[in-house]
């Protein structure tokens, strides 16, 4: 149904649906991944971004995750300690 309410334009009743799925099953990755697409297209940047901290820090090791992290810009676990200095 979220999906579908994206589609249609209503990224803020997507969000909703999404917020509720994700605290009906918090571990949903996937879940929480299209929560922060939804709140992104509200316009809700500050609260997708940190949906998407709260996610890399319960699923550090999922791909999907650690990927989305680095697109927003988000520091991965274990950026401190690489040795080349890169983030």
């Amino acid at each position: 149904m979220a999906a579908l309410r994206l589609e249609r334009g209503d990224a803020a009743g997507a969000a909703s649906e999404l917020q509720a799925l994700v605290d009906w099953s918090p571990r949903d990755s996937q879940m929480r991944l299209r929560l922060v697409d939804a709140l992104l297209a509200t316009g809700a940047v500050k609260q997708a971004r940190a949906v998407l901290a709260e996610t890399l820090r319960l699923f550090p090791g999922n791909g999907a995750v650690r990927q989305a992290a680095r697109i927003a810009g988000l520091s991965l676990p274990l950026d401190e300690f690489r040795l080349d200095g890169d983030r």
